[in-house]
Order: C-alpha cells, then structure tokens, then sequence
C-alpha cells in the first residue's frame, strides 16, 4: 500500500480518541496558534497533533525478483496545553496511550500495511514529556509517538 493511505488510516484512528484535538496530516513546525487551539468543556485549550515520517522515512528493499518491501517510519507529535500544567501533562501522557492502544489493535492499519515491525513487537513508542513552544509562543506539553508499518508490494 501507500504512503497515503496508510497516513489517512493514521489520521482516521486518532479521530476515535476522545477529546484527541486537532490532528494534522503533515508537521505544521510551529504554524499559527488557531492550529492547535480547540475548546474542550467550554475551555480553549492547546491540543493537536501532527502525523508525517521520522528518520528514515520510507526504505524500501527488493526482496525477490517479484517483491519489494517498504518500511514507513512514522511520528506523531503530540502538544497540550491547559492552565494547569500539572493537568496537561498528565493529559497528553493519557492521550498518547490512548494513541498507542489505538495503533496497536489495528497493527494492519485497516490492511493498508502487513504489519508494525520493530522493538516491543511492533508497539509504538512513547517520548518522556517535554516543554515546547509550537504556537506563536505558547508553552506546552509535548510527546512523539513512533513506530514502524511494513509492507510488501509487487514490482
């Protein structure tokens, strides 16, 4: 299958989660803050995220003389900010499981790939919270969540 349509299955997956925010098919790196904002129980808040490729990006490896095999190394990174950073943090640490648990009962991506390979069985993986600042100043909570898809195509 396709960058794309393993990207929209992505996206589509994140839209389940509860209270999720915005999401994004693409690294806004930093764009406008009305990017990010969303209002959650009448309270404007910080909570997107931003799906696209981490290193290496798509590799891809000729199996045999009829096969190839590609593997697309995703990120999702994950911003909250609330008020209280105490509650923003334990809320992006919530959001990216409920990421995880989300990817990891579909590990096909609806059979747009064969599988999630890599480390811990093809689990995604979950950064350690840190500050940045990807809205017009604004500090907040973020995460990366990656993780690898394989599949393999006809040539």
């Amino acid at each position: 299958m396709s960058h794309a349509t393993q990207l929209a299955r992505i996206a589509a997956l994140g839209a389940t989660i509860t209270d999720v925010g915005r999401i994004h098919s693409w690294p806004r790196l930093g764009d406008l803050y009305e990017h990010y904002v969303v209002t959650i129980g009448g309270i404007e808040q910080i909570r997107a995220w931003e799906i696209g490729l981490d290193e290496p990006g798509i590799e891809g490896e000729r199996q045999t003389e009829a096969h190839a095999s590609h593997y697309y190394h995703w990120r999702i990174q994950g911003y909250v900010g609330l008020e209280d950073a105490t509650a923003a943090y334990n809320t992006i640490l919530a959001l990216g499981e409920a990421w995880r648990a989300k990817l990891e009962a579909d590990p096909t991506l609806g059979g747009t790939c064969l599988d999630m390979v890599g480390e811990n069985q093809g689990s995604p993986d979950i950064s350690a919270p840190d500050t940045v600042s990807p809205a017009g100043g604004h500090l907040c909570w973020g995460i990366s969540i990656t993780f690898t898809t394989y599949d393999l195509t006809s040539i």
